[in-house]
């Protein structure tokens, strides 16, 4: 009994045949467009509409947390400035005021980009609470008035 190998197929004509595609296959296309909006938004605030506000004080110092109007037409809202520094988006308001009582009132209209502000403290008010005893604001350098109280 000789064993020989089986006779090789014969080359195919047709090519074959290709799997069926399967038609309820979800497309992705439509979870893109919520996320290209998204990102859109996201690159219109952090590019040409936002405005990052700057404080410092009459001498060069970043001032402690003080309060900010922010106008447009007849809306406004009153903001804490922290770290001497707030952010806008400037088609949503016209003009920003300091309005505490511890800087001269001023207002300024908003602009693009970055804007470096200087604000000038109070001085009649210090000078009015050195009068009558009340305390100051403290101020770098300044004893603490912890100490200063009898034990």
């Amino acid at each position: 009994m000789t064993l020989e190998p089986p006779p090789l197929p014969l080359p195919a004509l047709e090519p074959p045949p290709l799997p069926e595609r399967n038609e309820r296959k979800p497309r992705r296309w439509h979870y893109g467009l919520p996320l290209a909006a998204i990102a859109a938004l996201i690159a219109i605030y952090v590019g040409p509409l936002r405005v990052e506000v700057y404080f410092t004080d009459d001498a060069g110092r970043i001032p402690a947390p003080f309060e900010v109007t922010l106008h447009s037409g007849n809306f406004e809202k009153k903001v804490t400035a922290e770290n001497g520094r707030i952010n806008l988006i400037r088609g949503m308001w016209r003009e920003l005021e300091v309005t505490d009582h511890y800087y001269v009132r001023s207002s300024y209209p908003v602009r693009g980009g970055d804007m470096k502000l200087g604000i000038e403290r109070n001085a009649l008010l210090k000078l009015k609470q050195a009068a009558t005893g009340t305390p100051s604001i403290p101020q770098r350098g300044d004893p603490d008035p912890k100490d200063d109280r009898e034990r």
